[in-house]
């Protein structure tokens, strides 16, 4: 078996420099730190870890430029998903053709499940707004990707409509769609992800499950079903892993998220191991 493992999922943030939307008086003390790749890279290194993708953790451009900032140190780092003004095309196609000058410019992604902030105006259905729809056109025109965060059926729904009128671009529904595990949510969750895998285009990400389950006494266990469940609908080829830290440790460090992980992986046949440590991200997001 291969030794490659991608860590698909990843972020940086600088709190003490730069504005984080969703760094609110309840968590400032869990997320409210600056995290650099150097707090992990040792971690890293000791579990496997052979390349890692960083995805955006605000929608400013000061976090994207952070992100290459970060990668020009380290180069691990094989991809990074920025952000661009989705819901302001002429802006977003110059942001678009600046960022890709780099190669490891590889997708954008927008807190789109941020539906709150009066940014969105609370609307489910954002990714669908016409603006918005015209820079998703431009990122299929480019190869670029779009990753999507959604943390309810009512967001998962709406990918099936981009996924059908843009079947050449490439997403990812991160975290599983991060559904209740703590809770035991299952049939409405399923319904909209079966829905959404029925596009071929659409892939999702294994990560961040620990910070939805019980933070002190989960285990591998409460994993299980959902991993199960996400391969028998989207196949191992449509499915990556990553560590989500830092936001993973709100409740766990680093290494323990990634050894659970790896765990629950490593009891699927060789095939799918492979697809999903390494094979299904180094495609989706041309790190070859």
């Amino acid at each position: 078996m291969s030794s490659k493992l991608i860590d698909a999922h990843q972020h940086i943030w600088s709190h003490s420099r730069h504005e984080y939307s969703w760094i609110t008086p309840d968590i400032e003390d869990l997320l409210g730190h600056d995290y650099c790749q150097e707090d992990i890279a040792d971690s890293a290194k000791e579990l496997g870890i052979t390349g890692s993708v960083y995805i955006q953790a605000a929608d400013t451009y000061e976090d994207t430029i952070a992100m290459f900032e970060s990668a020009r140190r380290n180069p691990q780092i094989l991809g990074i998903v920025g952000w661009v003004p989705l819901d302001q095309p002429e802006e977003a196609e110059a942001a678009l053709a600046f960022f890709s000058t780099d190669k490891r410019f590889k997708g954008v992604r927008n807190l789109t499940h941020d539906y709150g902030n009066a940014k969105y105006d609370s609307d489910d259905a954002w990714i669908n707004r016409p603006k918005v729809r015209e820079t998703i056109k431009v990122l299929e025109s480019k190869g670029l990707s779009l990753d999507y965060v959604a943390t309810k059926p009512e967001h998962v729904i709406q990918i099936e409509k981009i996924a059908k009128d843009f079947p050449k671009l490439k997403i990812v529904i991160d975290h599983f769609a991060k559904p209740d595990i703590k809770n035991h949510q299952w049939d409405d969750w399923l319904s909209a992800m079966k829905l959404a895998a029925e596009h071929k285009n659409v892939f999702t990400k294994f990560s961040g499950l620990n910070v939805l389950s019980d933070w002190e006494k989960w285990t591998i266990d409460d994993w299980r079903p959902y991993l199960t469940a996400m391969i028998e609908v989207f196949h191992s080829n449509r499915i990556m892993t990553g560590g989500d830290w830092p936001f993973s440790s709100m409740a766990n460090d680093f290494s323990t998220v990634w050894r659970a992980q790896l765990q629950l992986i490593g009891e699927l046949p060789e095939g799918d191991q492979e697809n999903i440590k390494f094979r299904t991200a180094t495609s989706f997001y041309r790190l070859d």
